[in-house]
């Protein structure tokens, strides 16, 4: 989702990057706010995207689905399963499409800075006191194969690219 803040800049707002921390903390700042496509959101000055690791993003998505019983057609009979159907197929689905893909979305790349998952540094570029993570990820076991990090480092090569600097 792409988000301009106060007629000033905008902010990629990435499923599985804190997003409902995202969007609470640019409400509870009082600044005007509103969805716009990309050719607009391409005309602002600063763009912003809160990154998250990549391996950590498709971990907290599988959680959610395990833990909510809600997986958009995913095997969640395990971690592996899932991270391997992801990597053949994701659906559309926003909670694992590549955060390259969403910064990216008719081609270009949005942002005209990233954020690797500091909140500290959300909070100064949204002009708040504090930005707290208000939905953490549970506790489950997400151990990574060798099959499946390998996979998934192929095919999200872009998102580490890009998590790396």
């Amino acid at each position: 989702m792409l988000i301009c803040v106060d007629h000033a800049f905008g902010v990629v707002v990435i499923p599985k990057v804190a997003s409902n921390t995202v969007m609470n903390a640019i409400r509870a700042s009082g600044k005007h706010w509103g969805e716009m496509c990309a050719r607009e959101f391409a005309e602002l000055p600063e763009r912003v995207a809160l990154i998250r690791e990549p391996h950590e993003r498709a971990a907290s998505a599988y959680r959610m689905y395990s833990l909510t019983g809600c997986g958009r057609g995913h095997d969640l009979s395990s971690f592996q399963s899932f991270v391997l159907g992801v990597c053949k197929r994701d659906d559309n689905d926003a909670h694992v499409i590549s955060q390259m893909r969403l910064c990216s979305p008719k081609g270009e790349f949005l942002p005209t800075r990233l954020i690797r998952w500091d909140f500290e540094e959300l909070a100064r570029t949204l002009g708040v006191a504090a930005v707290p993570h208000d939905n953490p990820s549970r506790p489950l076991d997400t151990e990574w194969t060798t099959q499946a990090r390998d996979l998934f480092d192929d095919v999200f090569a872009s998102d580490i690219k890009m998590w790396i600097g």
